[in-house]
């Protein structure tokens, strides 16, 4: 029980002692809107936010060891032909100074809050198993937020495969 304790003590003492920020000007300017095909952004002080609305256009098989399978894309695009041409909208929210973000994605009337994962050299999203039928449901954005994608992971019943739906 102690050891828990042990770490608290410091934790509160160096929160308490840590020297102030300096003060922030009262109003951040807007800088210019990134660029970014089916999105609109805004960047104010450090922190990114957008709408984009993209279209599912491509589908592709992969084995459920995640490895890709190209046997089984005519099955995948004969189950899931009705998805591509789809919009998928979603909105985040990224400061690209104290890492704090967020996403959700509308897909099919449904929206999915997408936690970061935390993944080096681009701001992803992602949530796993979010409905039957359904292994993941994906959007990504670029540092540089020149480029974002949407991607949903469908895992049909019973089949030895899955089909990644993708803008």
């Amino acid at each position: 029980m102690k050891s828990q304790y042990f770490w608290i003590v410091p934790a509160l003492f160096l929160t308490a002692c840590a020297v102030p920020a300096p003060p922030q000007p009262a109003a951040e300017t807007a800088k210019a809107p990134a660029i970014m095909p089916g999105c609109v952004t805004s960047t104010v002080g450090d922190t990114t936010s957008g709408k984009c609305a993209l279209t599912l256009k491509t589908i592709v098989a992969y084995a459920k060891t995640g490895s890709r399978d190209p046997a089984y894309d005519q099955a995948c695009l004969a189950l899931y032909r009705g998805e591509v041409g789809q919009t998928v909208a979603s909105s985040f929210s990224i400061n690209v100074k104290t890492l704090i973000m967020s996403a959700a994605s509308t897909f099919d009337n449904k929206t999915y809050g997408l936690p970061p994962l935390g993944i080096a050299g681009v701001y992803t999203f992602a949530t796993f198993r979010p409905a039957p039928g359904i292994y993941a449901v994906n959007f990504s954005v670029t540092e540089t937020f020149s480029l974002a994608t949407s991607s949903i992971l469908f895992s049909p019943a019973g089949k030895p495969f899955n089909c990644l739906v993708s803008s």
